[in-house]
């Protein structure tokens, strides 16, 4: 459930995608050095999955990967939608424990709010 939420209006250094099947999570490492090499470095990364009922333990691998990514980027990293495996496949992981730099949203709305918040706190 996205509550009425477009990709459009999250703000212009918030990359938003909807992931539907697990492959597609290694697709998002070639879009993100896509836009890096092309403009300013975003600031977030909006990853919607709840589509995605059950991870892997190759889809948790690539999420780890994506984390690290992010992590080395100072991109702040948003999963929206994890249903309660994927989540605890991530916990299983290490992935909780960063929340410093990782949200969790229940869905799309939630992390417009979180993207709007952060912006306004880190001045952007």
């Amino acid at each position: 459930m996205n509550r009425g939420i477009e990709r459009s209006a999250f703000p212009a250094n918030v990359l938003v995608y909807e992931v539907s099947h697990l492959f597609q999570v290694e697709t998002v490492f070639v879009a993100l050095r896509a836009v890096e090499s092309v403009g300013p470095r975003p600031t977030m990364l909006v990853l919607r999955l709840d589509g995605i009922p059950i991870l892997d333990d190759r889809g948790t691998r690539t999420i780890v990967g994506l984390v690290e990514r992010c992590r080395k980027s100072s991109m702040r990293l948003v999963l929206v939608g994890l249903q309660a495996q994927a989540k605890m496949a991530l916990q299983r992981a290490g992935v909780v424990a960063s929340l410093g730099e990782i949200g969790f949203c229940r869905d799309l709305g939630e992390a417009h709010q979180v993207a709007v918040d952060y912006q306004h706190l880190s001045g952007q």
